[in-house]
């Protein structure tokens, strides 16, 4: 009964119908068939005002590979953001990391077929994580602002992220803290062919992670 309760209060959180599309992308190959809608986001913090940095905070070096592995990052995928300038901002406590925050400046591979291109302005927040026993806490707030601070310094004053159009999880915690929606994705991909809407964007064609589709973002 716990489990099934687990299970549902988690659909609850996300939405049914995000929870089958998680399903659904276990058991179909993505190239056979798929069907997407993201939420575009993008923030304009001129107007921020960083405050105190948290004790515990800071960016990650490549020494810290093991401990980002044992968060969940696969390690190939660290050596390789590491090499481009993928930067991790990190908050540890008793010497472990307990959460992280990725960002992108240049470009983001999103899936295994395209490639986002910022402008000089803009940085990118690829995904945050922390801990389930440090939920709740008000840590990625902290850790959020940490790298805002940073950004703003070098002139990047515009953050840019997707959401999942389903994960109502997402959407309510976007909402709560004021990052704007400011268009959406469409994607559909059928036997390896690929369709894709975006603003005045629409592009299609075969691509994979050697001939990724390249488009500007946001538009």
């Amino acid at each position: 009964m716990r489990l099934l309760s687990n299970y549902w209060r988690k659909v609850s959180d996300i939405g049914l119908f995000y929870s089958i599309q998680t399903f659904f992308w276990r058991i179909v190959p993505s190239w056979l068939f798929d069907i997407n809608v993201w939420v575009v986001t993008a923030t304009d913090h001129r107007a921020f005002k960083p405050g105190v940095t948290e004790p515990g905070i800071r960016w990650a070096k490549e020494r810290d590979i093991g401990e980002l592995v044992a968060c969940g990052i696969e390690r190939a995928a660290l050596v390789d953001g590491f090499a481009r300038g993928v930067k991790y901002a990190v908050c540890e406590r008793d010497a472990k990391i307990i959460c992280y925050a990725i960002y992108e400046t240049d470009t983001h591979d999103q899936e295994s077929w395209l490639r986002f291109r910022f402008g000089t302005h803009d940085f990118f927040g690829a995904r945050i994580w922390v801990a389930p026993e440090y939920r709740g806490q008000g840590i990625a707030p902290q850790v959020i602002r940490f790298a805002r601070a940073h950004f703003l310094k070098s002139d990047r004053r515009r953050s840019l992220g997707i959401i999942n159009g389903l994960n109502k999880s997402s959407r309510r915690a976007c909402a709560k803290t004021g990052i704007a929606e400011t268009g959406r994705i469409l994607y559909l991909r059928l036997l390896g062919i690929t369709y894709l809407h975006y603003g005045r964007i629409n592009r299609i064609g075969f691509w994979n992670a050697q001939h990724r589709l390249e488009i500007p973002f946001p538009q």
